[in-house]
């Protein structure tokens, strides 16, 4: 009965609302409208879909940070591990050191530790020798006082104690004395160069003092260390060297001496260098040779063909063509040399001009010889013509007397055919030069 009564109730009451009418008002929509926003604005204007984005974007980051840290730590510890058997036995590693590299740093450990143990040393001798002065000060401020007190007060019996004076105590004493036995005294190793001057690229000597059951450690100041008792070593380089030597025991490596440092100097070498050019004078042919030697005081060349000069600037003819090797050593003030070598090319022959050959007929052509340079050098000079029969055959120092075809001793006419000629002459620089070549005598 009361489920047919709830059911009555329940139609009463959907008859009565099916009936009912809401006016229409339009401000309701702009209200709704106003709440909601506006129908078109993009879904990722949203505020929530911004904090969404940002933690999205900030977890990718997070993640891709920790992915590459990962891969590149792995890479280092991959690229730190030993190589396999099979990779050193097929190359040698490019940054390996060699053997003589090995041994000169382990050398140079070796001496570095033996300073830092001498450098302590020196600490402690420093601290001792300071406690020693301080107790001689007291000491002798404190008599100084007692004798005060004394002459003051002759008739009375002073005790030390009494006048703050405290005398060196037996403790104090053994102290004292074992410091003394227990510090290390660094003495003076001594050794010897065979010089304190030298030139770079000099290789020096060095000697030590006999010692028995030691082992020395050489420095040199460039790099270079040595175990050698006497080492000798090359400098390389110019500049100052301070050159120590350390002895340990072979025993226990306790420091045994320190030397005081030596001072090497070595001078630089001169940079040498020329250049040179050819050129022409009255129709004779030289080579020009420009020193650019930087601070010499002294040159030395030789121009390959058996000739030298100590001139800055020379001039230089040559006879014949062909390659020659041309040196140049220079000096500097300190004596250092150096030198250096150069190839140059002559392209023709060079006989004081003179003719292959001449018809002395009487015809006013070509009736005479004489080397043409010889016209041109004005200097003082001898010709000799011989014939391989006859000898001497005309000799002459007067460029107004050439040869003329006779044989000078016979006063004959000479015969047709090959006969030598030698001139000797002193040149602008008043040296004496020796030329000789063949004449063809035809008729």
């Amino acid at each position: 009965m009361k489920n047919n009564q709830l059911d009555n109730f329940e139609s009463l009451i959907k008859s009565a609302l099916d009936k009912q009418r809401v006016p229409y008002d339009a401000s309701d929509w702009k209200k709704l409208n106003k709440k909601l926003g506006p129908a078109n604005k993009p879904f990722y204007s949203s505020p929530w879909f911004i904090a969404a984005s940002i933690t999205l974007i900030a977890a990718t980051i997070y993640l891709t940070s920790v992915f590459f840290y990962s891969e590149t730590t792995e890479d280092l510890i991959s690229s730190e591990e030993p190589k396999n058997t099979k990779t050193e036995i097929q190359g040698k590693p490019k940054n390996e050191l060699t053997t003589s590299e090995k041994e000169n740093n382990k050398i140079k450990e070796d001496f570095i530790n033996a300073e830092k143990v001498i450098s302590e040393n020196k600490k402690e001798i420093a601290e001792v020798e300071s406690k020693e002065i301080e107790y001689i000060i007291k000491s002798e401020t404190n008599q100084s006082e007692v004798k005060e007190v004394v002459s003051e007060n002759s008739n009375e019996q002073i005790t030390h104690e009494e006048n703050g004076y405290t005398p060196l105590d037996s403790e104090f004493e053994n102290n004292m004395i074992v410091e003394t036995k227990d510090e290390v005294t660094i003495e003076k190793a001594a050794f010897h160069m065979s010089t304190f001057e030298c030139c770079q690229g000099s290789t020096i000597d060095f000697v030590a003092e006999k010692q028995n059951d030691v082992e020395y450690l050489w420095s040199f100041d460039d790099g270079s260390y040595s175990k050698n008792e006497n080492p000798s070593h090359l400098f390389e380089n110019a500049g100052s060297y301070k050159i120590s030597l350390i002895v340990r025991s072979k025993k226990d490596n306790t420091i045994m001496t320190r030397s005081n440092d030596q001072l090497l100097i070595v001078h630089a070498k001169p940079l040498v260098n020329f250049e040179w050019e050819m050129n022409e004078e009255n129709g004779i042919p030289y080579t020009s040779f420009i020193n650019l030697v930087d601070k010499a005081n002294s040159w030395s060349w030789n121009f390959g063909d058996g000739s030298i000069s100590n001139e800055k600037d020379p001039n230089h003819t040559y006879r014949n063509k062909g390659q020659y090797l041309v040196s140049l050593a220079a000096t500097n003030v300190e004596g250092c040399t150096s030198n250096t070598n150069k190839d140059i090319l002559i392209n023709e022959d060079y006989n004081l001009l003179a003719p292959n050959s001449f018809t002395p007929n009487g015809d006013g052509l070509n009736d005479y010889f004489l080397p043409a340079a010889l016209n041109r050098l004005n200097g003082n000079f001898t010709m000799t013509i011989y014939s391989q029969a006859e000898g001497l055959v005309y000799n002459t120092k007067n460029i107004d007397q050439p040869w003329d075809g006779t044989n000078q001793k016979a006063g004959t006419k000479c015969k047709e055919g090959s006969y030598v000629w030698v001139v000797k002459l002193t040149n602008e620089k008043g040296q004496t030069e020796q030329y000789k070549g063949a004449i063809l005598l035809l008729k």
